[in-house]
């Protein structure tokens, strides 16, 4: 199949297809843990009876070997679990800011802190699927100075997928519906467009 850049190419991207890429990858990642934990558990397993001498494969030898091929399996399936809804809900996102403003726009991407008090690890997905640009705001920053700060500096949305952080925040989604309008709202993100003028009283 086409390469996942391919499938957005152009204006009107096919989030379907898109979304299936990115499936598949997983899954490619997920065979290829399982391959290599069964090249291990046959190497191991080979290594154990060469120093004990030939001889058929025990019982519990072979255990081992079912065990060592199905633990890199089972970590893909996790970590699938994990990042695919975080990376579909970006990719829908961006598509949809793809369809809201013109490529370049100014905008603001809400970002979780994984590692409290400070540490975040800043994701521009959005921004490259929508070919927009501009800052990342961590949740502890969630405040109506930093608002106003960006949107004079011509910051034209923000959006984000970390809902359950944006949901914490009543008071930050009050400034940002004082300062525009919903724009678009899946269960997966959300997209405010802002005015050009002052936030509302």
């Amino acid at each position: 199949g086409r390469p996942l850049h391919a499938l957005l190419s152009g204006r009107n991207p096919d989030p379907e297809r898109a979304a299936s890429a990115a499936r598949h990858l997983f899954g490619t990642l997920s065979l290829a843990l399982a391959g290599w934990g069964a090249a291990l558990a046959v190497l191991l397993a080979g290594l154990r009876r060469a120093r004990r001498g030939a001889g058929p494969l025990t019982a519990g030898a072979a255990l081992v070997v079912l065990l060592l091929s199905t633990w890199p399996l089972a970590s893909a399936q996790a970590l699938r679990k994990l990042y695919v809804p975080t990376y579909l809900g970006q990719l829908h996102a961006g598509l949809k800011l793809r369809e809201l403003f013109p490529r370049r726009t100014l905008g603001i991407l809400g970002h979780q802190v994984y590692h409290r008090p400070t540490g975040y690890d800043p994701e521009p997905v959005i921004f490259y699927w929508s070919d927009t640009h501009g800052w990342i705001v961590p949740d502890i920053h969630y405040e109506a100075r930093t608002l106003d700060s960006l949107i004079a500096r011509g910051a034209r949305f923000f959006a984000t997928t970390h809902m359950e952080r944006l949901e914490a925040r009543p008071d930050f989604v009050r400034e940002l519906e004082r300062r525009g309008k919903l724009a678009a709202r899946e269960p997966d993100y959300v997209i405010y467009r802002f005015d050009r003028g002052p936030a509302a009283p």
